[in-house]
Order: structure tokens, then sequence, then C-alpha cells
């Protein structure tokens, strides 16, 4: 874990370079533990898969001393976010047409049926590591690999 300043008004919590579950986890204990420690000074934290970003008054506190009081030499990696039950979310999908036009290139890459991306897709549950740029946009993680495709230009 490594911490950063990154202006007069926000730090940055940063863990492992990668995006995985586990990374993901720490940072939703990370998260969990410095919500606890209730401090009236922060006043947003946004979590990503593998950083913290804490906004904070900068007219209570500066940056340093926020470092130094959340403790974070303290936290434990045992994680409320593994202990407490997760929410099982169930988002309805349309294929094809109008409502997929991306399931038949998504196949033929893959050199998939279209039956066959649908089957692989909806097999399993998929984590939600964050949502991002637009309201309600979730970044997935544990998609099969069968169904990777690469971005359009």
């Amino acid at each position: 874990m490594e911490t950063q300043i990154i202006n007069e008004q926000t730090v940055m919590i940063y863990f492992d370079n990668e995006i995985s579950e586990s990374t993901y986890q720490l940072v939703q204990s990370t998260v969990q533990y410095i919500k606890k420690q209730n401090h009236s000074e922060i006043t947003e934290i946004i979590p990503s898969y593998r950083a913290i970003l804490i906004y904070f008054d900068n007219k209570r506190i500066e940056g340093n001393e926020l470092l130094e009081n959340l403790e974070l030499n303290r936290l434990q990696n045992e994680s409320d976010a593994r202990t407490r039950n997760k929410r099982i979310i169930q988002i309805p999908v349309l294929y094809g047409e109008e409502y997929g036009p991306d399931l038949a290139e998504v196949a033929e890459h893959n050199h998939l049926t279209k039956e066959e991306v649908k089957q692989i897709h909806t097999r399993q549950p998929y984590l939600i590591y964050m949502l991002g740029f637009m309201p309600g946009f979730p970044y997935l993680g544990g998609v099969d690999e069968r169904l990777h495709t690469p971005r359009r230009s």
C-alpha cells in the first residue's frame, strides 16, 4: 500500500497494480476501515479497482495529517467486505438486433454461435469492481475469456 497527496484537497491510497478480486477485497475493507473511523474532515471516499481517492476539507486538516490520523498501518487484512453478505443483483439482458448489436461480432470473433455466447455470458455471476464513467455503468470482473473481444477503433 502506498499513499500520495494529489492536491490540497485529495489523497490517494494505492494497492497492487492489478485487477483482481483480492485487490478489490483489500480496497473494500480499507474503505470500511476508514468509514468506521468517522473522520469528519473527510468529505468523500471514492474506491476504484486498485486505489482509493479521499476528498477532505483542507480548512480543517492537511493531507499529511489526515494520512497519519487514518493509521493505515493498523489496518488488518480481515475484510468486512469478505464477511458481510454479498448482494446479488439480477440484470435482465436482451441479445441481438437493436438490443445487442455486438452479439454477432462477439460470436464471429470467438468462433462461437450466438447461442453459445448467450450461454457463456449468463452462466455465472460477475463481480462489480466499481461504477464508472457513466452513471450506473458497471466494470465487471470474471468475464469468461472465450468472450473477450477487442475494442473497436
